[in-house]
């Protein structure tokens, strides 16, 4: 068995590494709308369209579903991970959390990956926005996720900023509402 393989939580609930992670990316993409909306205003996006180049919406998950958790439906996936923290960084600060010297350095390809695209695009279509990003993180899970989100809009098109985001998306994601 390889080390990843082995059972991630407590009290040895059997969760492997790739059961995590499958129902990692699921949670996001059944999120997706959810997490988009709290990332346009987590970076105030409206004010600040160019901060889609030098900050990230991070996210501190915690699991919250055993090997023996049901997770077939979108609603349950919903419940399988639970908000502890999310704040704005530098994409510069968000590199530095990230012990892993090996990860570090394939997530800053990613990142520079995705605002090179970006400014491409906006080259293409002046006013546009860029991709802004989120690192979502579980590590309890040992799972982190540079998740960036297309917006097809300019910073006029953006609905007005929401201050509360945080508690906004906390109260979305705990209830499983998906808008």
């Amino acid at each position: 068995m390889r080390e990843r393989d082995q059972a991630l939580g407590p009290a040895g609930d059997g969760v492997t590494f790739e059961q995590a992670e499958k129902v990692f990316t699921k949670w996001i993409q059944v999120f997706r709308p959810v997490l988009t909306v709290s990332l346009v205003n987590a970076l105030e996006l409206q004010a600040y369209p160019n901060r889609c180049f030098t900050h990230v919406l991070m996210m501190t998950l915690s699991r919250n579903f055993t090997a023996s958790t049901p997770l077939r439906t979108d609603a349950q996936i919903a419940k399988a991970f639970k908000l502890e923290d999310a704040f704005v960084v530098s994409t510069e600060e968000a590199l530095q959390t990230i012990p892993n010297d090996e990860l570090r350095v394939g997530l800053r390809s990613g990142m520079d990956g995705v605002i090179e695209r970006a400014k491409e695009i906006q080259a293409k279509e002046p006013g546009r926005l860029g991709v802004p990003m989120m690192l979502l993180g579980a590590p309890g899970c040992n799972l982190i996720r540079l998740t960036p989100c297309g917006i097809e809009a300019t910073a006029t098109d953006l609905p007005p900023w929401n201050a509360d985001w945080k508690n906004d998306l906390k109260v979305s994601l705990d209830s499983g509402k998906r808008f």
